[in-house]
């Protein structure tokens, strides 16, 4: 089912989700919800605290190769459960990045490179892959969001005061039902 976004400044983007503890109908339901909703507004992935669940779950629709001009090619959504991030790149990288909760707001944001994520699929069985490039980035993005984090928190601090008068207006015009 397809459902709404949580915008900026909700609290429930700032909170740390749980862990999964057990892959079931339940949590089933909510990827199918993740499903639905980046589909439907057309992302790059999504993440649990985005539709309202705090629990540590998102999808990607990034494939693993990049276009010959550099960007992303988008593919069926994949589930990650529990992720867990290891072996990060020291080499660091800076691409423009935007999200679904901060609607028209993009910036320059430098993550690493490469790393490994370990997760629990849509049956609970654990896989492992290396990422880099936009999966990469896109992961971290999403990963982020599991840990109460939002990409503009990884601004300088020049730049979060420059938008404080834009991230105000969002606020206003997507949080209104709540003022």
């Amino acid at each position: 089912m397809i459902k709404d976004l949580v915008y900026y400044n909700d609290q429930r983007l700032r909170q740390r989700c749980k862990s999964v503890e057990k892959v079931d109908d339940d949590v089933r339901k909510v990827v199918q919800d993740l499903i639905d909703s980046v589909v439907y507004y057309n992302g790059a992935g999504l993440a649990a605290p985005q539709i309202g669940c705090l629990i540590r779950v998102f999808v990607i629709c990034v494939e693993h190769t990049v276009e010959a001009d550099g960007s992303s090619i988008i593919c069926p959504p994949k589930v990650f459960i529990n992720p867990e991030i290891s072996n990060t790149s020291e080499e660091r990288v800076v691409y423009p990045e935007g999200c679904l909760s901060i609607p028209g707001l993009v910036e320059d944001v430098e993550r690493v490179k490469k790393f490994t994520i370990k997760a629990l699929d849509l049956n609970g069985n654990s896989f492992e892959e290396s990422v880099d490039l936009w999966r990469a980035r896109v992961i971290l993005h999403e990963f982020d969001h599991l840990e109460g984090k939002l990409f503009i928190d990884r601004l300088d601090p020049g730049v979060q005061q420059r938008l404080k008068e834009p991230m105000n207006e969002i606020d206003q015009t997507f949080n209104k039902k709540t003022h």
